[in-house]
């Protein structure tokens, strides 16, 4: 079986690196003393270089960028390159970017879904698909539904762009999210402080799942509303005003009931039960307000 490369390339050459146009990365910058760098500087001192750096035809980087670092570190103006001819959209130079990367040193997380982002809005939108439509010149002569093969279920965009990242769709959407809260102005302070640690956290220990939970619980902490205070006790001052205010009220109300019996008795229906039924109320009224002058003599 031939093996199928996925570009084209021209023969390597010598080229100026400082003819090289980096543009942006996805990974982070390496510290000179980092261990698998100097490895790689060391590798390149001993024996040379063996896989040339690719570049599109207009002299922007492809593949290679750490191999460009060592040879500067090395004091090298000059580094063997090839051209792909093939690789000018942005999703081929992005993906030429993962698989030099995951071939060698393995992306960060927050560096494979900053990349994976960046492939995913450089792909073609999906192909909807569906079912063969009945073929208008033979009448339609198509399989029952039952029998026509079922169309494959596309994945989503999530998952295709994180190919060849190392991590799923679903963990780079963890590292998306907790990324957005760490820079979403509108939520509180702690929520930002303690995302930015867990970003940090997850290029560290490569845990993506314990870091984003610690974020969600801080979030669901802050957000949460808070419980109602506890109903204070009355102060002597607030039960005085209370029973005064009350008996104000009941002597209102008892001088409107007053001159409603007033008005009542210019009434030749008004009488006999009636009656009695208010001079009752106002008997248990009486009672009433004996009870309190006897407490408060």
């Amino acid at each position: 079986m031939t093996e199928t490369k996925p570009a084209a390339l021209v023969d390597k050459t010598l080229v100026a690196i400082s003819d090289i146009s980096i543009g942006h990365r996805y990974r982070a910058p390496e510290a000179p003393d980092d261990k698998d760098f100097r490895q790689l500087v060391d590798s390149i001192n001993d024996i040379g270089l063996l896989q040339p750096v690719v570049l599109s035809l207009d002299y922007t980087l492809v593949a290679g960028l750490r191999r460009i670092r060592a040879a500067e570190t090395l004091g090298f103006d000059m580094i063997e390159a090839t051209f792909a001819t093939d690789a000018n959209d942005l999703a081929s130079k992005l993906r030429a970017e993962l698989d030099e990367n995951t071939c060698r040193k393995p992306f960060k997380p927050t560096e494979a879904a900053a990349l994976r982002k960046a492939i995913r809005a450089a792909m073609p939108p999906p192909n909807k698909g569906g079912r063969p439509k009945a073929d208008k010149q033979t009448g339609g002569n198509l399989p029952p539904v039952s029998e026509q093969p079922k169309p494959k279920r596309q994945r989503k965009s999530r998952d295709v762009a994180a190919d060849g990242t190392g991590y799923s769709g679903r963990t780079l959407d963890k590292v998306d999210e907790v990324s957005e809260i760490a820079d979403d102005p509108m939520q509180p302070d702690a929520v930002r402080e303690v995302a930015e640690q867990a970003l940090e956290q997850i290029d560290d220990s490569g845990n993506v799942d314990a870091s984003y939970q610690a974020v969600k619980a801080k979030e669901a902490e802050v957000n949460s509303p808070e419980p109602p205070a506890p109903a204070s006790e009355p102060t002597l001052k607030d039960l005085v005003n209370g029973i005064v205010r009350d008996i104000n009220s009941t002597t209102a109300d008892v001088r409107k009931y007053a001159k409603a019996c007033a008005d009542l008795r210019g009434n030749a229906s008004f009488g006999g039960m009636q009656l009695a039924a208010i001079q009752g109320a106002a008997s248990g009224l009486g009672v009433a307000l004996g009870d309190l002058r006897q407490q408060i003599a």
